[in-house]
């Protein structure tokens, strides 16, 4: 005989998972806010889907928010049952070959991918499974040094039609997404060649849509914004979330991860952080880090510091310290000024001419550190970068 146990119940412990992440994407499931830029997304996905494409380009600063709102849409896409290609360039790619073999590529994978989890469209698999992008691309036993560039781009649209042609029966739009877009204008004549190739596949009511994704500066070459490119890119620039969204932004992950913040606090911290996407996204963290299972004013000033602190070690300190010494100096008047300046009002504050200033007051832009309020006024990107630099200043001076 086998002898009986009792089986004791076992009590488990679930630990509350914090579902901030600072530097990460944010999960559709948290996402909020950009309602404007969706509602015209979905506005150009349908275009896409009754075959005429328009396409879009998404700016912004650092930690704005960029790449969680390219997933948000890459989300919405798929929930249409679209192929969506997302891909994230890096400074490897320097040629216009390099780049349409890896857009290929990645188009190959994404269409297996997509042949599995939609099953219905199983039949695909067979065809990007047995795709050949180099044959396809340049020929066999051909090699990409002995290809005519014009060759190689020609065969690329191409490429793309018969892709289309065979799959457009089930797949609804193949939506390209790339992030670092600004990577593009490192590589010589890609932007005005994507234009042309999906101008071309437009003509021919091709469901191929391109979302690019970059800093303020990727059109930094263009001199005008209504010029045929930008055009055809159709950029919006980010702002910062409204009050609403960052309190949302806040409370629905905290609540998910079991922390209770009231109102008072949410309306705080909103202020705080001034709706930066990075910043709500590091004061969250820290708090459901930290924090028990209500957050209170009290509770939330006693964590500021360590808010602060964090933001210095992963955000400020790699800002401040990239700067120029004489950028510094920009930095430094506007951080004790606490209030944006003009060209005007940098030179008397510096006691140097305007026009020596242009090209610093440019890079600190170009850097994210300072942004132009209206033309010839700017200030820091941030409030608590003034703190951190007021701080920092400090703690220097006796030294200097």
């Amino acid at each position: 005989m086998f002898k009986k146990f009792k089986v004791l119940k076992k009590t488990v412990i679930h630990m509350a998972v914090n579902l901030f992440r600072p530097g990460s994407i944010v999960d559709p499931e948290y996402f909020v806010g950009r309602n404007n830029e969706i509602e015209r997304f979905k506005s150009y996905l349908k275009n896409a889907k009754e075959g005429n494409p328009h396409n879009l380009t998404i700016l912004g600063e650092r930690g704005i928010g960029k790449t969680s709102l390219v997933r948000y849409l890459a989300h919405l896409s798929k929930e249409e049952k679209c192929l969506v290609v997302r891909i994230e360039l890096d400074p490897s790619i320097k040629t216009i070959d390099e780049l349409l073999k890896h857009l290929l590529n990645e188009l190959k994978q994404s269409g297996i991918a997509y042949s599995v989890i939609e099953k219905t469209r199983a039949k695909l698999k067979g065809f990007f499974d047995k795709y050949d992008v180099s044959v396809s691309l340049f020929g066999a036993g051909v090699s990409v040094q002995k290809t005519e560039k014009a060759e190689v781009k020609t065969q690329f649209r191409y490429r793309l039609k018969e892709i289309w042609d065979k799959v457009k029966g089930d797949v609804p739009a193949i939506i390209f997404m790339i992030d670092e877009a600004e990577q593009l204008e490192a590589i010589e004549g890609a932007l005005h060649y994507l234009r042309n190739a999906l101008l071309r596949l437009s003509e021919e009511h091709c469901g191929y849509m391109l979302v690019l994704s970059g800093k303020l500066t990727l059109f930094k070459e263009m001199k005008e914004l209504h010029s045929p490119l930008a055009r055809f890119l159709n950029p919006i620039k980010l702002p910062p979330l409204s009050n609403e969204e960052t309190k949302e932004a806040l409370r629905k992950p905290a609540a998910a991860s079991g922390i209770n913040i009231s109102k008072e606090v949410l309306e705080e911290m909103a202020k705080d952080s001034e709706g930066h996407p990075y910043i709500v996204q590091m004061m969250g963290f820290v708090v459901c880090e930290e924090a028990k299972k209500n957050v209170t004013g009290e509770v939330y000033r006693a964590l500021r510091p360590q808010i602060i602190e964090q933001l210095e070690l992963h955000l400020f300190e790699d800002m401040y310290n990239s700067a120029s010494e004489e950028e510094k100096k920009i930095l430094r008047v506007l951080a004790i000024a606490k209030k944006p300046l003009s060209l005007t009002e940098f030179a008397s504050h510096l006691k140097k001419e305007p026009s020596y200033l242009g090209t610093y007051l440019t890079r600190l832009g170009n850097s994210h550190c300072i942004r132009k309020v209206k033309r010839g006024s700017y200030e820091l990107f941030h409030s608590l970068f003034g703190e951190y630099i007021r701080t920092t200043d400090a703690s220097e001076a006796p030294s200097r």
